[in-house]
């Protein structure tokens, strides 16, 4: 016979933050705290954390092309399934999963 397990797979979560010009080091480590207490409180765990500093977010990718190429690999390798960024672009996880 077979079982059928009912218990709940916990999601993990992928957090990508800009570091720009104007913030300092710490802005930013405070701003990912607060983005993975959200993955947190929301049921995720996060599994990494990509930081790029740039002067301003890159217009149609967030981060810059290489930063993607990273962040696609590790979520391929890893079946990352949630990504959580710090300024809300979420066209971000359209460019992640093609």
């Amino acid at each position: 016979m077979n079982m059928i397990s009912t218990s709940k797979k916990q999601e993990k979560a992928v957090l990508i933050g800009l570091m720009l010009k104007a913030q300092t080091k710490n802005e930013t480590i405070e701003f990912l705290d607060e983005l993975q207490f959200l993955a947190l409180t929301s049921g995720a765990k996060t599994v990494k954390t990509f930081v790029q500093k740039m002067e301003t977010p890159h217009p149609s990718t967030f981060v810059g092309k290489g930063k993607i190429q990273e962040i696609k690999k590790f979520i391929k390798n890893n079946k990352s399934m949630g990504i959580v960024e710090t300024n809300g672009i979420m066209e971000t996880i359209g460019i992640l999963e093609s």
